[in-house]
């Protein structure tokens, strides 16, 4: 059997991840607005695997700080530190600018509502972005 008959149900998972992630970050938001204390239950329990894009990263070759946009591409609205064992860490490598990354276990630390920005931190184990336009991650 070929790829070509299963192509149409992986790009129909493919989006229907992508969809999940953004339904996730609007309620996340939607309920850190409301509630403060459902952003100290976050805190506490880390985040799931969510996919964005990246936006902008501080600094520019083996960032430290990654800005991610999830409901829009281009509107940062988590703030990545990037960490290792437990202490402030750069990336080996620099992610491409405007590609797709993928984390998981992102602990929340802070929250700017006006505008949203949510802060967090992620061991560098956790992520898995694209370098010049091919997978990669920690090396």
């Amino acid at each position: 059997m070929s790829f070509r008959l299963f192509a149409p149900l992986v790009a129909a998972c493919a989006l229907a991840q992508s969809a999940g992630d953004v339904s996730y970050w609007l309620n996340l938001r939607k309920s850190v607005l409301k509630d403060d204390a459902y952003f100290d239950q976050l805190r506490d329990a880390g985040m799931p695997a969510i996919e964005g894009t990246i936006v902008t990263m501080e600094p520019s070759l083996r960032p430290h700080t990654l800005m991610i946009g999830i409901e829009t591409p281009l509107v940062a609205e988590l703030r990545l530190e990037i960490q290792h064992d437990g202490q402030n860490a750069r990336l080996n490598t620099t992610p491409a600018l405007k590609s797709k990354i993928r984390f998981h276990m992102a602990m929340p630390k802070s929250v700017r509502k006006q505008p949203f920005v949510l802060t967090a931190t992620v061991d560098e184990m956790n992520l898995d972005y694209e370098q010049d336009g091919e997978a990669a991650g920690p090396q």
